[in-house]
C-alpha cells in the first residue's frame, strides 16, 4: 500500500484551509465491477494549513480532488465518485511509497450530467 500527501491550494497558490480531499481509482468502472471496495477510495480533512494526507491505498492509478465540506454531503455516492473520477488531478500510487501532489480547490461539485 501507498499513499499520497500535499497542500490544497487555492487559485493563485495560497493554502486553502479546511478543505476535503477525494481520492478514487481512476477507472470507476473497473472499481464498481470490482464491488465498490472502499478500500480504494478515501476522503479526508486538510488541515489549517491546507496539509493532506492519505494513507493505504493499493497501487493503482487514482485521482484527487478537493473541495468544500459542504459539496461532498452525499459522499459516497457512485455518482459524485463518477464525477471526482473525471475532474480530478490523476496520480500513480505505488507500493511502500508516498507521492506528492498539491491539489486545486474546486469552489463546487459539477452535477450536470
Amino acid at each position: 500500500q501507498g499513499g499520497v500527501f500535499g497542500t490544497v491550494r487555492l487559485e493563485g497558490g495560497t493554502a486553502a484551509p479546511n478543505a476535503q480531499v477525494v481520492v478514487v481509482p481512476r477507472d470507476v468502472r473497473q472499481w464498481v465491477a470490482d464491488g465498490v471496495s472502499s478500500r480504494v477510495i478515501a476522503r479526508i480533512d486538510a488541515n489549517d494549513a491546507g496539509a493532506y494526507a492519505v494513507r493505504g491505498l493499493p497501487s493503482g492509478v487514482y485521482v484527487a480532488a478537493a473541495l468544500p465540506a459542504d459539496e461532498l454531503s452525499l459522499w459516497p455516492d457512485r455518482r459524485i465518485v463518477g464525477i471526482i473520477s473525471r475532474i480530478g488531478l490523476p496520480i500513480r500510487i505505488e507500493e511502500g511509497r508516498w507521492t506528492p501532489l498539491d491539489v486545486p480547490l474546486r469552489s463546487t461539485l459539477p452535477l450536470a450530467p
